[in-house]
């Protein structure tokens, strides 16, 4: 077995790390998303080489997994929170012209 082979599951460990670093922010976990989906297919390819270290390989495609789904997660919150406002009353803005005047 070539040592590049047993070099793919801690490549897809440190993509992962790098992807959960960055998932939660938003604008960047679109970057995160992609760089999970990276670490993921390395996982997967670190896992189906025989005679390849597998802790590594486990680790980089559970963490990478994570990070795609919070990186999915928060484009929905992030697309979704124009709509999710909630208007003022028109009630409310009186009041707070109001207090505004007085």
């Amino acid at each position: 077995m070539s040592p590049r082979f047993k070099r793919v599951g801690v490549a897809s460990l440190v993509v992962g790390i790098l992807a959960i670093l960055g998932a939660a922010i938003p604008l960047v976990n679109i970057i995160s998303g992609i760089l999970a989906i990276g670490g993921l297919i390395l996982g997967i390819i670190g896992l189906t080489r025989a005679g390849a270290r597998t802790g590594p390989a486990i680790a980089g495609t559970v963490i990478s997994s994570v990070a795609l789904v919070i990186s999915i997660i928060t484009t929905i919150i992030v697309s979704n929170y124009q709509r999710c406002q909630i208007e003022p009353l028109e009630q409310d803005s009186i009041a707070v012209a109001q207090i505004a005047t007085a």
